[in-house]
Parts: C-alpha cells; sequence; structure tokens
C-alpha cells in the first residue's frame, strides 16, 4: 500500500511506500522473514547487543541493502541516535565524524594499510551492535524506510 503526503520543506506532493519496498519493488531486506526490522535482522544474525564481524555485516549488508554505521565514540553510539547524529554531523566531514559508514571506513582502512582485507580476515575486527533501525530516506519522489545497523568499534 502507497500512502501520499506533502513534503513541508518542499511542498511537493511525494509517495511514502512501506519499510520493505522501493519504487521498483520489495527489498531484499523486505523479503527475509519477520514483522520488523529487529525480527528480519535476527532472522540473518544481527541482535542488538551481540558481537558481529564487520566482514560480515559488510557481507550482508550487500546482500540485503541495508547501511552500516561504525562508532568509535562508545559515548555516542549508546547515548545518541542516527537521525541526531546525521543531523548533528552534516557540517563535518565524514572522514572526520565519530562514526563512519562501514563502506567508507573499509575504504579508508585499505587505503592506508593495503594488506587490511588480509589482516581482518586473520584477525577479525568486531562491532557491538547498539542498534537496529530504520531512517527516513528519500527515493526518487518517495520517501523510503532504509533499514540501518549501528555497531560499536571494538
Amino acid at each position: 500500500m502507497q500512502y501520499t503526503f506533502r513534503d513541508p520543506r518542499s511542498g511537493v506532493e511525494r509517495i511514502s511506500l512501506r519499510e520493505n519496498q522501493t519504487c521498483g519493488g520489495p527489498t531484499a531486506f523486505g523479503s527475509i522473514e519477520g514483522s520488523d526490522t529487529s525480527e528480519r535482522f535476527a532472522a540473518i544474525g544481527i541482535v542488538q547487543g551481540e558481537r558481529a564481524d564487520i566482514r560480515r555485516l559488510m557481507e550482508l549488508s550487500e546482500r540485503y541493502g541495508f547501511e552500516v554505521y561504525l562508532y568509535f565514540d562508545e559515548y555516542l553510539a549508546r547515548h545518541s541516535t542516527l537521525d541526531a547524529d546525521l543531523r548533528d554531523f552534516s557540517i563535518v566531514p565524514p572522514h572526520a565524524r565519530p562514526y563512519m559508514q562501514l563502506q567508507q571506513f573499509v575504504a579508508a582502512m585499505k587505503g592506508r594499510y593495503p594488506d587490511f582485507e588480509t589482516r581482518i580476515r586473520d584477525d577479525p575486527v568486531f562491532a557491538e551492535i547498539v542498534d537496529l533501525g530504520g531512517i527516513n530516506e528519500f527515493y526518487g519522489c518517495a520517501l523510503i524506510k532504509r533499514p540501518y545497523v549501528r555497531g560499536l568499534l571494538l
């Protein structure tokens, strides 16, 4: 089912889709068994409070189309929200923020350490899952709820 609403900033009429859809139809994440975001993440082995290998998070995020944000500051990771952090740090360059999207983190580490992938295969890097949810994003003219994982780099 689709819903239309008027964007308060632009006045443009937009379409809001269910959490598991994009303009092109259901997402891979939306096809995972479960009645909500937490259940879908649990079905693929991602549970709040548990540790996860960042290589596994990368693989799953690419397969199912969700975002992973790694936090370097424990207080911020445990006491903030992704919405607030994206807003509060929007003027800060991505490499200077106290968090980073997983793909950006891996790319930065590979740039600094060309053998990074070999290193993390031999000595895995873990993140504690501190939050699971969905963030509203516009996809063309539609508002979708894109699933995300927030993890504290250990």
